[in-house]
Order: structure tokens, then C-alpha cells, then sequence
């Protein structure tokens, strides 16, 4: 990783920006300046100031306090979908890649299934059928994501279940979830953390993505999206409201990028 901070100044220094941008979104209830909700009409869209360091948006909100409190949200939401995601996209892939016949075959045919459906369209359209909300924007999310993580655990497995300690398992007799969870699994060890960190910025762009569109974290929330959204018809007056979660999204996107880029180079030699 010291190789990769010395090669990759821009990236080193991205992953840095995205961790302290998460730190201080983990302690926004400490950080924030200002309760993120709070309204006051005479200072609305006015610029940075000592007092307001990001500036006011429309109603006279504090534009740091809302934009630590969005971080929180989009980032805890971004950590859901990808844990439960993992957690059972790994366990069908695994399942579709070791398991022979018939079970083996479906489970891989309902991997493709989902693969052919775009994550952002099919996300929509549970979120359409659901209402929107948190749980069920972490609900669509997490059912548009497995995928890639069942994907990746499948031809994973696919490539060591012939090796020679797997094939040692099964000759002592070792049962199938056995040898899945205990043989298999800790091979899927450094692809998954190099994809959470990558997919990490996909997940935070649908999320503010989504929330651009009104179906994500419902107002009066704050979250990066529908900050970006509601910020459109001041752009002219005040285009501070813009620039602070446009920045807040790009850093934590551009950050997951750099750290899985560099987890790829620090684990390709035990992969």
C-alpha cells in the first residue's frame, strides 16, 4: 500500500479526503454545527460565512450541518446494501458453482436472470411498487446488487473446487457445506474486499441517484441526491448549494475507486 500512496499520489490522497469525509459523516451528530432540519427564512441562500462555512440553502438550513447528516445517512445505507448483499450473493454463488445437476444449474440460471436486469432500472421499479423510504430504498438496492457478488463467488469456485485440498476434503468424507464455508469460502476472501470497495461507489451514485429522482431518502432527510435536486432552481444565485454535495459525492466515489484499485495491487500476489 506504501508502494501504491507513492505511485498513486491523486488516488492515495482521494482515499484519504473519502475517509475523513466518512469519519466526520459517522460524527455528525458532534460535528454539525447546526440541527440539519433547522429553518430560518431571513438567512436563506446565503454564501459561506464564519457562522455558516458551506453557506444557507433555500430555507436558511445550514448547508454543512445537512450535508454531514446526508453522509451519514448515504453512507450507512451504502453499508446495509452491501453487507446483506454479500452476505447473499456470496452464499448463491457458491452454492450454483460447487453444487453438481440440477441445484447447481438453477441457481446459476437465477444469477443470470438477475445479471440481465439493469441494477438502477429494476431498483426503480421495486422502489415504484414499494414507495419510497430508507428501508425499502436499502430493500431494492440490496436485491439489485447481489448479483455481482454471486458472479464472483461462482467463478470463483468454479476455478478451486478441483484443487488438491478440496478434492482431499471430499476423499475424508467432509459433507458439502463443510467444504463450501470452510475450504472454499476463505478463497473468496480478497476478490470481495476489492469488489465491496469498488462497488462501494456504485452504490453511493444510485443512492444519490435515486434520491435525485424522489424515490430515495424522503425529505426532511437530508441526503446528497435530493440536495443536488433541490438546489436546481438557485443555481444561478447561489451555486454553493450545488458544489457541496456534487464535492461530497465525487470524493467518496472517487475514494471506494482508489481503494479498490489499490487492494487489487497489495492482494493480486495471494489471489
Amino acid at each position: 500500500m506504501a508502494r501504491f500512496a507513492r505511485t498513486h499520489a491523486i488516488s492515495a490522497i482521494a482515499i484519504v479526503l473519502a475517509l475523513l469525509l466518512a469519519l466526520a459523516s459517522l460524527l455528525a451528530p458532534v460535528l454539525a454545527p447546526y440541527d440539519p432540519s433547522s429553518q430560518d427564512l431571513l438567512l436563506g441562500l446565503t454564501g459561506p460565512s464564519p457562522e455558516h462555512l458551506f453557506g444557507t440553502d433555500q430555507l436558511g438550513r445550514d448547508i454543512l450541518s445537512r450535508l454531514l447528516w446526508a453522509g451519514r445517512y448515504s453512507l450507512g445505507a451504502t453499508a446495509v446494501v452491501q453487507v446483506f448483499s454479500m452476505v447473499l450473493g456470496t452464499t448463491i454463488g457458491i452454492l450454483a458453482g460447487y453444487m453438481r445437476g440440477w441445484g447447481g444449474y438453477l441457481w446459476m440460471r437465477l444469477i443470470d436472470l438477475f445479471m440481465a436486469l439493469p441494477s438502477l432500472v429494476l431498483s426503480m421499479a421495486i422502489i415504484g411498487a414499494l414507495g419510497p423510504g430508507l428501508d425499502k430504498l436499502t430493500l431494492a438496492l440490496t436485491i439489485s446488487w447481489w448479483p455481482s457478488y454471486a458472479r464472483l463467488a461462482m467463478s470463483k469456485v468454479l476455478t478451486v473446487k478441483t484443487a488438491d485440498y478440496v478434492v482431499a476434503a471430499e476423499t475424508l468424507g467432509a459433507g458439502q457445506s463443510h467444504i463450501m464455508f470452510r475450504h472454499i469460502l476463505p478463497s473468496l476472501a480478497g476478490p470481495l474486499a476489492i469488489l465491496l470497495s469498488l462497488d462501494g461507489g456504485g452504490v453511493i451514485l444510485s443512492i444519490a441517484g435515486l434520491g435525485f429522482l424522489g424515490l430515495g431518502i424522503q425529505p426532511p432527510t437530508p441526503e446528497w441526491g435530493s440536495m443536488l435536486v433541490a438546489a436546481r432552481p438557485f443555481m444561478d444565485l447561489a451555486p454553493h448549494l450545488v458544489l457541496a454535495p456534487g464535492l461530497a459525492i465525487l470524493i467518496m466515489v472517487f475514494g471506494f475507486n482508489s481503494l479498490a484499485e489499490g487492494l487489487e495491487q497489495w492482494l493480486s500476489p495471494w489471489m
